[in-house]
């Protein structure tokens, strides 16, 4: 930013002391926040990866690539960056649905055919087709997650666990159940329920598992942080 000095002095001149002070500190502000930002890029660590593989396994790591390639029909070729990037729903085929920061959806396919994990395994190149879903925690720089991003999570895990719930007392009321009668989770709940594309029951978006017995209890999901 280049200041007129003659500017500066025509506008300034009669300026008292706290004005002059507080005009100081909104151009301080101004041209440090650009620095302080690509600071703390640089101090967070990379953002975690969650991938579930179709064959049920599912990875944790993280990866170099701070940018994923996608291509659109409507909006052509996309170059997002990792951070902004909350889950990646696979179909069986290429095209998947995007959910970036906003919660903004997007039907889109792979421009690259692998995905690059850093796992405890060591570094692992994924074909695209053997992933089902893929999530991104953008974390702090004490390694937790930042907390718009932690609180989106947890409110989609109660709501998943909400119509869980719903689908377990229309599961009963259908099947002539009567509480504490076992529940088959998720297989007997699956009719009843609103399926993702791979024809199961939307998982925690933080990785945790739900668990439902019987009728008539409440379904859990084994992170605490889910579940308040």
């Amino acid at each position: 930013m280049i200041l007129d000095a003659r500017w500066w002095r025509m506008q300034h001149c009669d300026m008292n002391p706290f004005r002059i002070q507080v005009f100081s500190l909104f151009l301080f502000t101004l041209l440090t926040a650009p620095f302080s930002a690509a600071r703390a890029d640089v101090t967070n660590p990379p953002p975690r990866m969650i991938v579930e593989l179709r064959d049920g396994s599912q990875l944790v790591g993280s990866s170099e690539n701070q940018f994923i390639r996608f291509h659109s029909v409507p909006l052509g070729d996309l170059k997002l960056a990792l951070k902004d990037v909350r889950s990646i729903e696979c179909d069986s085929t290429n095209p998947a649905k995007l959910v970036i920061t906003g919660n903004d959806t997007l039907t889109v396919s792979f421009v690259d055919t692998t995905i690059l994990l850093e796992t405890q395994l060591g570094k692992l190149a994924l074909p695209v087709n053997s992933v089902r879903k893929l999530t991104v925690q953008v974390m702090d720089s004490s390694g937790d997650l930042i907390p718009e991003q932690a609180t989106a999570y947890a409110n989609e895990c109660l709501n998943n666990l909400r119509q869980i719930d719903a689908a377990a007392n229309q599961f009963a009321l259908e099947q002539r159940k009567k509480t504490g009668d076992p529940i088959n989770f998720p297989n007997d709940l699956k009719p009843y329920i609103r399926l993702d594309q791979n024809g199961n029951i939307p998982g925690c978006p933080l990785g945790g598992v739900y668990t439902l017995k019987r009728v008539g209890d409440m379904p859990t999901c084994s992170l605490v942080q889910c579940n308040t």
